[in-house]
């Protein structure tokens, strides 16, 4: 068993450490500790990890932390065991358990006893099933780490980490480069300014921003909502200084979020499929005098006829309008599919 920590998120996202047999870890902001994330939202002694490897086992605990400390998004009141790709959330660090049976040893990922893991800019090899980093530098260094990584800074699968939280850790990393996404391996850095193939967009970013976007003949604003919804395919951040691109984007990104998942509820909302069959129970947590005249009108009819049918049969519009504004409602939570259906 060969236990594996990736930094998914934070100062140190990227990063990789092999942890070694029998030893307790502390994680926490002072410097002193054995995985240091320095964050005040994180207490000096915040968790401790333990890796016993007769009974196979890993184990996390909570150092009576102010904040707590997370396994899959559920706080942990006691010594938890953890299995492969449990996610540790300790403030905004998000940290992954990957266990191989692999016991050979493997220069590419630093030892966290190591004093080699305290350095942020320390070239590693990339794996092509996951999240990678390599900071950028000068000399020697730099065109070895070059090589191994084919220019990449970051790189992994959207599988893994979703391109909304992808651009967010960029974000509060304050990252710069052309991000390209694409639903095939990135074999080669493709050329800038030609993402005509639909299997490939490029974002660029400066110090965490997102100042332009370019896909398939879409640019910006258009282009990012085109791909929000990319669910899997690979990504991979490349070093570009040379932005000339104009106009570019002013709407900071936790906007272009909100606006983008908007976006894809309204869509998810507009094909929802409605059969005659149907029925609806309402839902009356919201007033009701936060709908339209027509809107109303078909609550109505729901609470009264039940069935889409006959809602259809009884509605004062037409089909195609009736059915918008059923989605509308369901949409909105006034409406809710009968779950005996």
């Amino acid at each position: 068993m060969k236990p594996t920590l990736s930094i998914l998120s934070g100062e140190k996202a990227g990063e990789k450490f092999v942890l070694e047999e029998n030893k307790r870890y502390i994680f926490g902001r002072d410097q002193s500790a054995d995985l240091c994330l320095p964050e005040k939202k994180i207490s000096r002694r915040h968790a401790s990890l333990y890796w016993d490897s007769k009974r196979g086992e890993i184990v996390l605990e909570d150092l009576s932390s102010l904040n707590g400390s997370y396994v899959n998004g559920q706080a942990i009141a006691k010594p938890q065991r953890l299995k492969n790709k449990d996610r540790i959330q300790i403030g905004s660090y998000l940290i992954q358990l990957e266990v191989t049976e692999d016991v050979s040893s493997d220069s590419s990922i630093f030892n966290l006893s190591q004093p080699s893991f305290f350095s942020s800019s320390v070239p590693r090899k990339t794996d092509p099933g996951f999240l990678t980093f390599e900071e950028s530098s000068s000399g020697d260094r730099n065109r070895d780490s070059f090589s191994e990584t084919g220019g990449r800074l970051i790189s992994g699968k959207l599988q893994e980490l979703p391109l909304a939280d992808l651009l967010q850790m960029l974000s509060t990393t304050k990252k710069s480069g052309r991000l390209v996404v694409s639903k095939k391996k990135i074999g080669q850095v493709p050329k800038a300014n030609s993402t005509t193939d639909e299997n490939i967009a490029s974002l660029y970013l400066r110090d965490g921003d997102l100042l332009y976007v370019d896909y398939k003949g879409l640019y910006n604003e258009e282009a990012f909502f085109a791909i929000l919804n990319w669910v899997s395919g690979y990504f991979a951040l490349f070093p570009y200084r040379d932005f000339d691109f104009q106009p570019v984007m002013e709407m900071p990104l936790e906007a272009l979020l909100l606006e983008g998942f908007r976006r894809l509820d309204e869509a998810r909302a507009s094909n929802l499929e409605l059969h005659s069959q149907d029925t609806f129970e309402v839902e009356l947590d919201e007033p009701l005098d936060s709908l339209k005249p027509e809107e109303l009108k078909i609550f109505q009819l729901a609470w009264k006829q039940k069935s889409m049918s006959n809602i259809w049969k009884n509605s004062p519009y037409e089909k195609q309008k009736t059915s918008d504004i059923v989605r509308g409602l369901l949409k909105s939570g006034f409406l809710k599919r009968d779950k005996k259906d």
